[in-house]
């Protein structure tokens, strides 16, 4: 289905994963929606999974926490969106003179990805994303979107809502007339 986002909230905090932040791989979140289905990002928004205000004392910044919860979703059985399998895919395919998850991005859509984290990625603004500085925190997954070759960068969708790496940044588009 074409402009379909599902719901990270259904996802990461009401499969076996359970209501927290931890994170995961992509072969157990593959495996979640392969086993329960995910909601569309409609039914269960992101940020409904979250009190808002966050609770406890705002002065006291350990003691105040974003807590995620699995709210109920109406009639989500019939509502979910599953896969049947996954699978790797190689940046090689004979007869391809380019990177094959290009051309599965063209032909099938998007694709999820891992790559490491470091501690300067809390602190991405928008654009293409290097490495820096700080140590490594850990392995992150994103959603792959597309390609682009002039700055040879992957075109990804994060979960860490709409505030995280500044506002979007369309590519290949020319700028509005007035």
């Amino acid at each position: 289905m074409r402009d379909l986002t599902l719901s990270a909230a259904d996802q990461n905090f009401c499969s076996s994963h359970g209501a927290n932040c931890g994170g995961w791989n992509e072969a157990d979140g593959l495996g979640q929606i392969k086993s329960r289905g995910v909601a569309a990002e409609s039914a269960f928004p992101y940020m409904a999974a979250f009190d808002n205000p966050p609770q406890g004392n705002p002065s006291n910044v350990p003691d105040h926490l974003w807590l995620a919860y699995c709210r109920p979703e109406i009639n989500r059985k019939e509502r979910r969106y599953s896969i049947t399998d996954y699978s790797a895919w190689s940046s090689s395919m004979a007869g391809l003179p380019f990177d094959a998850r290009k051309w599965y991005l063209a032909n099938y859509g998007p694709m999820v990805m891992g790559f490491t984290v470091y501690e300067d990625f809390d602190h991405y603004g928008g654009g293409v994303y290097k490495h820096v500085s700080g140590d490594v925190r850990g392995g992150h997954c994103v959603l792959v979107v597309g390609y682009s070759d002039t700055n040879q960068a992957w075109i990804c969708r994060n979960s860490w809502g709409t505030s995280f790496g500044g506002s979007a940044q369309p590519t290949g588009r020319a700028p509005a007339s007035s």
